[in-house]
């Protein structure tokens, strides 16, 4: 960062001038780049943490899951490869990993499956939600 504010003698300037350089613009691009990434992360955390304060955790998703695709959370969390269940389980590891931000290490433990059977069971569920019509509804601000 040293450099691309022309040096000590550049960053004493701005240090001076009160304005803040939050990142090396040769690396990331300018400030406002930054500001904005920033901004969406602190905002993504901020939503998954008012999800799990409402209780919507692990627990709670394999009931709702188990109960739209009629299955029981026994059989969600015994590995199986029955279709329905295989179809239900990687919902929960969708919404689990990309929308609640549960580890995909929790997820495999609780279910019985191996982290990288997480890892494909999330790039095949935008389809299954797509087909079983779930459209995060479970997961909306109320």
């Amino acid at each position: 960062m040293l450099r691309s504010v022309g040096g000590w003698k550049g960053l004493k300037e701005l240090r001076d001038s009160g304005e803040r350089v939050r990142a090396d613009e040769r690396i990331l691009g300018g400030s406002e780049f930054v500001e904005r990434v920033l901004r969406e992360s602190e905002e993504e955390w901020e939503r998954r943490s008012l999800l799990r304060k409402r209780g919507m955790n692990l627990r709670w998703l394999l009931e709702k899951v188990a109960g739209h695709f009629g299955v029981d959370t026994e059989s969600l969390e015994s590995g199986s490869k029955v279709p329905t269940i295989a179809k239900a389980r990687a919902v929960i590891c969708y919404l689990g990993v990309r929308k609640i931000g549960l580890t995909s290490v929790s997820i495999a433990t609780e279910l019985g499956i191996s982290q990288s059977a997480v890892s494909r069971a999330i790039a095949r569920a935008p389809e299954i939600l797509q087909r079983e019509e779930i459209k995060g509804e479970w997961l909306e601000y109320q």
